[in-house]
């Protein structure tokens, strides 16, 4: 039991994330229930790419990490880079986005006087110290901390379908129907299950995915119910507004508790895995860098992270942009990691790894929309092909400086 409780609480980083939260009211508020049908078409191809990627003959075959499997098909340079571009833009950029949120809940909500940039700094500092050394109790934090973002939010779903629609609102209705931009959000809303390490045939990556489309789907319809349509597509903090409809200070407070353990949730989970994948890449090309000071990498993350925190970033007025390349950039890896997948599952002998390339370029596709759909074309592909192209630079660099196996290998 505590192996499938570890493996969803890990799983839950993303779609815990307050950031996630936002993205499924706007895309309600715009189309109403139809945002339903795009989770069901997510959680579909969700699974689809969890049972490649998850394939047990995978990791019977020797194919342990996520890196092990890229390089199969793309080279180690190129591997690295995209598991560096897929996982630190999203550490630094996402981390910042959910301190922020999660201090502005403690501050707006709790308690007036406290500092809501202190309390953000507060929690990124333990988190820091739950990752310096023994991941165990990390996870646990993990665990405990999804457990009650996951409690509250169907405790405010519960309250949503027992309260009467208010007068001052309408429910959203059909709004625009399914529309491309809304399939590839219902994707993105369970992102994370690429984070699981599985051993085996295991129902732990299905059982999460379809527990989370029914959580979304029930608070959606808690959502359209409750809260007039133009407030859920235009603003930030909706979900405030349900909170308060349907528990009014209660509510506020209970989404406040939800905010905050989904961003520690949120943050924690990707020190675990981005620590992972150094190890990882140090794994499997021998590296000789810093052998076991594995402590140093949560160390340097909480520098960075409250670095940019003081510099402003979190207010930076295009930070929700720059996130949105993060997951375009994690998107990428994960097609990428699908088509590999399928690829070497073909290699072994196996049909299912056919499986792999429509599903993998499928992914690719929802990649595609999240860069055109957003009216912000240029400053998306400019920002991603920065951070690409230092990934692929510190990828090359580590394998020149600190690997003991040339480049060809």
């Amino acid at each position: 039991m505590a192996k499938y409780l570890a493996a969803a609480g890990l799983m839950l980083s993303w779609v815990l994330a307050p950031e996630l939260l936002t993205f499924i009211n706007m895309g309600s508020g715009v189309s109403g229930v139809f945002m339903i049908a795009a989770l069901g078409a997510g959680f579909v191809l969700a699974s689809l790419t969890a049972f490649v990627i998850h394939h047990p003959q995978l990791v019977l075959t020797g194919h342990r990490s996520d890196f092990s499997i890229l390089r199969k098909c793309c080279g180690p340079v190129v591997a690295a880079g995209l598991l560096l571009g897929g996982r630190i833009p999203l550490l630094f950029l996402g981390a910042t986005g959910m301190l922020a949120t999660a201090g502005y809940a403690f501050n707006e909500i709790f308690l007036y006087w406290f500092p809501n940039f202190l309390f953000a700094s507060l929690l990124l500092a333990l988190i820091a110290i739950l990752n310096l050394f023994n991941e165990r109790v990390a996870m646990q934090v993990q665990i405990f901390s999804a457990f009650l973002a996951i409690a509250g939010m169907l405790f405010l779903i519960f309250l949503g379908f027992n309260s009467s629609v208010p007068h001052s609102t309408g429910a959203a209705g059909l709004g625009e129907g399914v529309t491309v931009p809304l399939l590839a959000l219902g994707f993105l809303a369970f992102l994370g299950f690429d984070f699981h390490r599985t051993e085996g045939p295991e129902l732990a990556v299905y059982i999460c995915l379809a527990g989370w489309l029914l959580l979304l789907s029930l608070w959606v319809v808690v959502a359209v119910k409750m809260v007039r349509p133009e407030v859920l597509s235009e603003s930030a903090v909706a979900y405030m507004f349900v909170a308060r409809e349907v528990g009014d200070e209660t509510g506020r407070q209970i989404m406040g508790l939800v905010l905050i353990c989904g961003a520690f949730c949120g943050v924690n989970g990707l020190f675990i895995v981005t620590r992972r994948v150094f190890a990882d890449l140090a794994g499997e090309t021998r590296a000789i860098l810093l052998p076991g000071k594995g402590w140093l990498l949560p160390l340097l993350f909480a520098v960075i992270i409250e670095t940019m925190m003081l510099t402003g970033f979190a207010g930076a007025e295009n930070l929700q942009l720059q996130i949105q390349t993060a997951l375009v950039l994690w998107l990428l890896y994960l097609g990428s990691r699908t088509i590999s997948a399928g690829r070497v599952l073909l290699k072994l002998g196996y049909s299912q790894g056919l499986l792999g390339y429509p599903v993998g370029g499928a992914v690719l596709a929802v990649m595609t929309v999240c860069i055109v759909s957003q009216g912000q074309s240029p400053y998306i592909l400019t920002f991603l092909l920065i951070i690409l192209s230092g990934a692929m630079l510190l990828s090359l660099t580590w394998r020149k400086m600190f690997c003991k196996e040339s480049l060809t290998t």
